[in-house]
């Protein structure tokens, strides 16, 4: 008998590599508790930006879809007037919008895009104000419901491996509504403060007499206000969200989530980008994985189902049976299967990424967390 000793070493890979931690948020999205909050909330987002839009009198005039609340090829930013915008040639070119536009649409899930895009549409001056603020004020207010949900479901499951169920994850959410909102009023405030100051620069620039010979001289600390309120909107946003996984994690006040949040932002900025670029990944391949499978199911029902299929397919026409309305109706649910999902991955994403920049900066262990006790 070998009786030498072996000394055996186990690698603890998530501790040397924290970002692995990351991947729990694909499977997550996959959870019933997490898929019914964000399915409801990408519904309620859906058929109220369409309202808003026909409310204000901005819905497309080239938009030939039908008012009906989900298409099938349903998408948030579809009934967005802004989608109509021609984006610049080049990446580099001067039109700010545009340029978000284009990389928003291919990073972060529809609500989350629609976020950035009506935020950004708001600091540049909007020709639809009204629009753009009902809009934003409706994202928001639905991410702070049922983001609030999936990440408190995330967090119990993720520190404890126990479970909090969807239902009782949205009641949570509703009872610290104020502090979502509290976050919420702050962190507008805090983007709201540097474009004032920039826009009582342009004000004086525009004054008679002197004015614009003064704004010109003045003209590079115009500029690096510019730029201190673009960073601000960027680092506050970022925070605002991470503040939101604070409330479903922690409960936590308001005021005190979203100074985590800032505070985790600018303490460990590659450490933030390189999570929210993960999360941003991870969310896209949740995305392609349920189209592909989908894609897949459709290759299996065409042949078998082929007098089904043009019914699925075609456009509420308003004269169609009951059958044929919750077929269509149904279809329109499973196609929006891949954006619901990749909506789950970034929230819970984002939750894991609050929870793992709380353990570097604080040192608390899981347990410690609320969000680790039932």
């Amino acid at each position: 008998m070998n009786t030498d000793p072996v000394i055996v070493k186990r690698v603890e890979w998530l501790r040397i590599f924290p970002v692995l931690n990351l991947w729990h948020a694909a499977r997550l999205a996959f959870c019933v508790r997490t898929l019914i909050p964000m399915f409801v909330a990408f519904v309620l987002a859906w058929i109220g930006v369409y309202q808003i839009c026909q409310i204000t009198n901005s819905v497309p005039q080239d938009d030939n879809r039908s008012s009906a609340a989900l298409q099938t090829t349903t998408h948030v930013l579809q009934v967005f007037p802004w989608r109509s915008v021609q984006p610049p040639r080049r990446f580099h070119e001067v039109s700010l919008r545009p340029n978000v536009q284009i990389f928003t649409s291919g990073s972060f899930p529809a609500p989350v895009q629609a976020c950035v895009v009506t935020l950004m549409s708001l600091l540049t001056s909007s020709e639809h104000t009204l629009r753009d603020a009902a809009v934003l004020a409706l994202l928001a207010g639905l991410l702070m419901i049922f983001g609030v949900a999936a990440a408190r479901s995330t967090a119990t499951e993720f520190c404890t491996q126990t479970r909090t169920g969807a239902i009782a994850a949205i009641k949570l959410a509703i009872v610290d509504l104020p502090k979502s909102l509290l976050s919420t009023v702050l962190a507008t405030v805090l983007i709201a403060m540097p474009i004032l100051l920039l826009n009582a620069a342009a004000w004086l620039a525009v004054l008679p007499g002197i004015g614009e010979s003064v704004a010109m001289i003045v003209w590079p600390v115009i500029t690096l206000l510019a730029v201190f309120a673009s960073l601000t909107a960027v680092v506050v946003a970022i925070a605002w969200f991470l503040s939101l996984a604070a409330i479903g994690t922690d409960r936590c006040t308001g005021s005190d989530a979203l100074s985590r949040g800032i505070n985790y932002v600018l303490s460990h900025k590659l450490r933030t980008l390189g999570y929210l670029s993960a999360v941003a990944i991870l969310s896209k391949l949740s995305w392609w994985l349920v189209t592909a499978m989908l894609v897949n199911a459709n290759a299996l029902l065409e042949p078998r189902f082929r007098e089904f299929i043009p019914i699925a397919r075609r456009k509420d026409d308003g004269d169609v049976s009951g059958p044929e309305a919750a077929l269509q109706w149904w279809q329109s649910a499973i196609n929006i299967a891949p954006e619901v999902v990749e909506f789950g991955a970034f929230v819970s994403g984002l939750t894991l990424m609050y929870i793992l920049l709380r353990q570097k900066e604080d040192g608390v262990q899981l347990r410690e967390l609320d969000g680790g006790r039932r």
